[in-house]
């Protein structure tokens, strides 16, 4: 067994001999010798260093302070990161980044919104134990602005809309649900708007009324009647989408047509009609879904017991067109009223006496005489001046329709004559002293 042994150790010497003999093993092993001993110099000798960090970020934080109860907010930094130098122990720092260091900002001098410029602190975010020994820069520029929240009225821009020929949209009638939206940001930005409009997203051309969904992202910010360019990004609004009611009009041109009322039986009234002036004889207008177009559009009634010529000249009606366009129409010519002229040249005027004998009681119920008390009345004919000259007594039918009223007991009535020129029918009774319709007393008796 001895001299197993003394052979085996034998043999180790010679291979280790010839190993020192190699180059390559005596260079591996002087430079591992050369890092063991830099190491022990390095930990033994020099235990602390120093390290340059660069791109360290940035950060405030405005929790719990002044700034934060004041809605005052951070708007901008003059530098997003900085240049760190710190000291410390070898095995602390040796392996630090500047993901392990925060550049913290204090806020708790920030007292108003303004620039400040405010000093840097650096630290670590896993507790590791350094010095610093300086911040490239030391201090940063900070903007803060204060937040304000405004109630901004909506309305829709419908210009954006492609309709059919012929139809039309009144920007007044859109109704945008809600009709406002609360407007949160910078003081300095939200004060400047005045209001909003929304896009209207629609294809195609429209020919009836529509319901439609608008998100925030359509949504133009004015300042009066300026669009506010690249503001949306720096605001944040109480609600992301709106309803849009947009009402869809049919247009058409009428013709305006005139009434005329208590003419009498035999009075031509297409004839007068023709002679009258209007001031406009037709009107474009619009209505909501209107599929089937107005042949003409009645203004209003000219009684014809108004028409006197008192002083001699034309006589004039006015018809608000409030009155006379019918609900659910736009007045797109915008005309607001509308004015009849009756001319007077070639007319005449005559008053006639017509005793009571000349005139007639018709429909005369059972079980009643009847007597007119009245001796006679004078109407003003009013009609064509060659006519007006050759009306006597003998042309005029006058009657009282005891029809008008009913009659259920004895006593005197007054009734309303009424008056026919068949032989002219261009002329009618006028009224004439304040009084419109002629009419007299008849005295009712009972017969049974």
């Amino acid at each position: 067994m001895k001299n197993f042994t003394e052979t085996l150790l034998r043999r180790l010497r010679m291979r280790f001999t010839k190993l020192m003999e190699q180059d390559a093993f005596i260079i591996i092993m002087s430079i591992l010798t050369a890092v063991l001993i830099w190491f022990t110099i390095s930990v033994i000798e020099y235990p602390n260093i120093r390290r340059q960090i660069t791109g360290v970020t940035v950060q405030i934080d405005i929790a719990g302070t002044y700034a934060e109860e004041h809605n005052i907010n951070v708007s901008g930094l003059s530098e997003n990161s900085v240049t760190v130098e710190i000291e410390g122990a070898r095995g602390e720092i040796g392996d630090i980044r500047a993901d392990d260091l925060i550049a913290e900002v204090n806020a708790d001098s920030v007292l108003s919104a303004k620039d400040y410029v405010l000093p840097i602190e650096i630290r670590s975010k896993n507790d590791r134990v350094f010095s610093v020994s300086s911040v490239n820069p030391p201090t940063v520029t900070v903007n803060f602005e204060e937040i304000i929240t405004k109630e901004v009225p909506l309305s829709a821009a419908v210009d954006t809309i492609s309709l059919a020929d012929g139809y039309m949209i009144d920007p007044e009638n859109v109704v945008v649900l809600p009709g406002a939206v609360a407007v949160t940001g910078s003081k300095d930005i939200v004060d400047r708007i005045s209001n909003i409009k929304l896009n209207i997203p629609k294809a195609g051309a429209t020919s009836s009324s529509f319901e439609l969904v608008v998100g925030s992202s359509d949504m133009v910010i004015y300042n009066e009647n300026v669009q506010m360019q690249n503001v949306a990004a720096d605001l944040t609004f109480d609600r992301t989408d709106f309803t849009v009611k947009v009402p869809v009009y049919r247009k058409q041109t009428v013709d305006l047509d005139v009434t005329v009322s208590n003419a009498p039986e035999t009075f031509n009234i297409d004839d007068f009609k023709n002679s009258l002036i209007l001031s406009a004889s037709q009107m474009e207008i619009a209505a909501l879904d209107q599929t089937a177009a107005l042949t003409s559009l009645n203004i209003g009634a000219i009684d014809i017991r108004q028409v006197n010529f008192e002083n001699g000249t034309d006589m004039t009606f006015e018809f608000s067109a409030e009155n006379f366009l019918p609900e659910g129409y736009e007045n797109l010519s915008e005309i607001g009223s509308i004015t009849v002229t009756v001319p007077y040249n070639g007319m005449s005027r005559k008053m006639l006496m017509t005793p009571s004998n000349y005139i007639q009681l018709i429909n005369r119920p059972a079980g009643f005489d009847f007597e007119i008390i009245t001796s006679g009345i004078q109407p003003l004919f009013i009609g064509p001046a060659d006519q007006i000259s050759a009306l006597t007594r003998e042309d005029i039918i006058a009657v009282v329709d005891l029809n008008s009223m009913p009659i259920t007991s004895a006593g005197d009535l007054k009734l309303t004559v009424q008056f026919s020129i068949p032989e002219y029918p261009d002329i009618w009774v006028a009224a004439n002293a304040g009084v419109l319709s002629q009419r007299v007393t008849v005295t009712v008796t009972r017969t049974e």
